[in-house]
């Protein structure tokens, strides 16, 4: 029902004709309360008697939901125009908990096989709906306006085959959209969409892509090493244990959420020791779930990240590592040979019938930034994750790319402040190099403590579409 005023008075107009003619305090007519619609969301049940088919328009809107316009009250500065109703809801046969003291039983059709739950129709059922959007709203953000929350419901609607015409949200004017519908409104519910329009907007554009090398500019020694495909960010930590070793932790699928972050399960592994020959592929036995992680971007060069291992919980402020022209990535597809051409190496590398280790490369200006994650080997440390570093691979004169490779060790990982290591933290283990055929394929070669171990890589494509970089300018 939409309350209007006639001749000085207030009436309900409905779908059809007027019903009464009397003043009302018909709540859906105050200017700043929700008017809801109702339509079909359900037409079929079983009851205890059988199977119930009403056959109502899924979608459309029921016949006893009130149409407007509410008329202009006489007095304008308490009545303002406004267009009701605003938004649309299910509100016919809602199955809801059927009260112990009614005082009449419902219709045995209406009544489902557990006795206890019926369905009933009404814009009264229609009402609550949106009310427990508002209030998953507020959930979201507690400062919430009543006006701010209007807008999130009205922006951010949905449609259907039924909908046309609908008003279109502005806030310049709240109450009287250009295009006024007496019927849906600005459209159906979607909580979901309302929700998401209230987190902060992520920095990222589509096309734009973090795959790298990232760290804290003040806490040299420890980083976070990221692959950006499709919606899925693969991102392997390097920092240190409560031992102060070295110690790597793996987010193999961190998936986008809708406010744009990505987040998701932070591991911790075991496995063969790095000489291994063959490298035995890891199984669920080698994997243990030590957290989570997310990393918030508020723009390409610039991000947060938050995880936490074994219930101690980080935040880091985290950059782009630049050590000389930043690469430049963006996606490509994943086909084979669709990369083959690329000459900036930046990337995930593995190879792939030996999962659980591999080789994050940064490539900028002649330079290789390549981070080792494999597994110790030796007395008390065999199948202990370890990473080593060639902070300075540099192209040679066969195109190879060789430098010297460390470990460190370092503050434990949630150590505030992380005191940035010095030269007594680092030891030469070796030497790597990198020979590339072509853009997809090289070989690895390294040495730990007179240990040589050579490996053919590839780069490790697990999204809609895998990173290809470029020199930056």
């Amino acid at each position: 029902m939409i309350c209007a005023d006639v001749a000085g008075e207030l009436e309900f107009r409905t779908n059809t004709t007027p019903v009464t003619s009397q003043i009302l305090t018909e709540t859906a007519s105050a200017t700043r309360v929700i008017g809801v619609a109702a339509m079909f969301s359900n037409a079929k049940w079983t009851t205890a008697g059988g199977p119930v088919d009403r056959g109502h328009p899924i979608g459309n809107v029921t016949g006893f939901s009130s149409r407007g316009p509410r008329r202009n009250c006489s007095n304008l500065s308490k009545c303002p125009p406004a267009m009701k109703p605003e938004i649309t809801a299910p509100g016919a046969e809602i199955m809801s908990a059927l009260s112990a003291d009614l005082a009449k039983a419902p219709d045995p059709t209406t009544r489902e096989t557990d006795g206890v739950h019926y369905a009933s129709g009404g814009t009264s059922m229609a009402a609550p709906h949106v009310a427990g959007a508002v209030a998953l709203l507020l959930q979201r953000r507690p400062s919430l306006t009543p006006e701010q929350a209007r807008e999130a419901l009205f922006a951010n609607i949905q449609t259907n085959q039924f909908t046309s015409d609908l008003a279109v949200y502005s806030a310049a004017a709240p109450y009287t959209p250009g295009t006024q519908n007496f019927t849906w409104g600005y459209g159906i519910l979607d909580v979901q969409k309302a929700a998401n329009a209230l987190l902060p907007p992520s920095g990222l554009g589509d096309s734009d892509n973090v795959t790298g090398l990232w760290w804290n500019a003040a806490e040299s020694g420890w980083g976070v090493n990221l692959n950006h495909q499709g919606n899925i960010l693969f991102g392997t930590l390097f920092t240190y244990g409560t031992d102060n070793q070295g110690m790597w932790l793996v987010m193999s699928n961190g998936a986008r959420q809708p406010d744009g972050s990505f987040r998701g399960e932070l591991y911790r592994t075991t496995g063969p020791a790095f000489s291994a020959n063959p490298f035995t592929p890891l199984t669920g036995a080698n994997v243990a779930q030590v957290g989570t992680m997310t990393l918030t971007f508020t723009s390409k060069s610039a991000g947060t990240l938050q995880y936490t291992v074994d219930g101690v919980s980080v935040t880091k402020q985290i950059t782009p590592q630049a050590f000389g022209k930043l690469q430049v990535c963006s996606n490509a597809g994943t086909t084979v040979g669709a990369r083959a051409a690329r000459t900036n190496y930046t990337d995930l590398w593995w190879v792939p019938t030996e999962s659980g280790w591999g080789i994050n490369v940064t490539h900028q200006d002649d330079i290789l930034f390549a981070t080792l994650f494999n597994y110790a080997a030796g007395a008390g440390t065999t199948n202990r994750g370890m990473w080593l570093v060639m902070s300075a691979g540099t192209r040679q004169g066969d195109g190879s790319y060789l430098g010297d490779l460390y470990q460190t060790t370092g503050p434990v990982f949630n150590a505030s402040p992380f005191t940035p290591i010095t030269g007594a933290n680092v030891t030469r283990v070796g030497s790597m190099r990198f020979s590339f055929a072509n853009g997809e394929r090289g070989t690895l070669t390294y040495d730990v403590n007179g240990t040589a171990v050579t490996k053919t890589i590839a780069p490790q494509v697990f999204g809609s579409s895998a990173p290809s970089c470029t020199r930056g300018q």
